[in-house]
């Protein structure tokens, strides 16, 4: 058992911990090292790099696309990265020390997200279930991240409702995994199942859908500013300070100032009078009646 917990709590950790980084060194790398041929901004752009980050934070924290598409789903998404972040947090006293105010201050948030994030997600699997279409395009990776949450989750609240954890154990061994020291194993029970889960977790984060939030931020359309517009209007500017200035444009015509400027038109290459349809066919053809349609060809 001691070989086994030393396995558990003094490799496995550091592994994972390596896998987590090096994973996501490795997508963001690859994301960031992506060549972008041309200017790709999701429209409608800001035009400054400030603007620019602006809405990566209203796109981050708001999500305002989804409330477009559905503002119940909005809400139960908004919810659930909520409960994992006081989750988190409150999870994080066990690995400082002391422990700050503000963090002892989240310790109650803590707890109700804890039992919220549960339900939360069994909402949002049985939305996914239920639903014809969206579980035909669904694939593994779909189910796989929530009920990885869902196991971990559960998993966390049955320390506290069937078998209390040893915190000062806990507490010890968290602090000597920040430390690199080495500690004494928790006795096994429920929390080897849950700090199993947890290291999993941190294993598929890198490499599955739960990465989106990182790659939210190496958007190529979320992070170019919408610069054509000032281009194109400098270009303008420039191409027309090289155009000589010519007479101002006139107003439209109406038909009197048309027949007028044909007039003119016609005086000037020699030609006295407006003639008809008749009258041009006569001219060009050399008959005294109209040869077309109507014409008079019995007489």
């Amino acid at each position: 058992m001691e070989a086994l917990g030393t396995l558990v709590f003094g490799i496995l950790p550091h592994a994972a911990l390596a896998v987590l980084l090096g994973g996501c060194a490795w997508r963001l790398w690859g994301w960031a090292a992506t060549p972008e041929p041309w200017p790709q901004p999701l429209t409608p752009a800001p035009a400054g790099r400030a603007g620019v980050a602006w809405r990566f934070l209203w796109q981050a924290l708001a999500m305002p696309a989804l409330w477009r598409a559905n503002p119940i789903l909005w809400a139960l998404v908004w919810l659930l990265h909520l409960c994992l972040l006081l989750t988190f947090l409150h999870h994080l006293r066990l690995f400082v020390q002391p422990v700050p105010e503000w963090l002892m201050a989240l310790r109650a948030p803590g707890r109700l997200a804890g039992h919220l994030l549960p339900l939360l997600l069994l909402i949002l699997l049985m939305r996914r279930l239920a639903g014809p279409v969206l579980r035909r395009l669904s694939v593994w990776e779909d189910y796989l991240a929530p009920a990885l949450l869902l196991a971990l989750s559960l998993s966390g609240l049955a320390m506290h409702s069937l078998e209390r954890p040893p915190l000062v154990e806990i507490k010890a061994l968290a602090l000597g995994l920040v430390g690199l020291r080495a500690a004494p194993s928790p006795p096994a029970g429920l929390f080897w199942l849950h700090f199993l889960l947890a290291l999993g977790l941190c294993c598929y984060l890198p490499w599955g859908k739960l990465m989106h939030g990182a790659g939210l931020w190496l958007s190529p359309g979320l992070g170019q500013p919408d610069s054509l517009r000032s281009r194109a209007a400098a270009a303008t500017g420039q191409a027309a300070t090289l155009v000589q200035p010519g007479p101002p444009e006139t107003s439209a015509w109406g038909p009197e100032e048309y027949r007028a400027a044909l007039k003119n038109r016609w005086a000037g290459a020699g030609v006295h009078r407006v003639m008809g349809a008749r009258e041009r066919a006569q001219s060009l053809t050399g008959h005294r009646q109209w040869p077309g349609p109507g014409g008079d060809h019995g007489r």
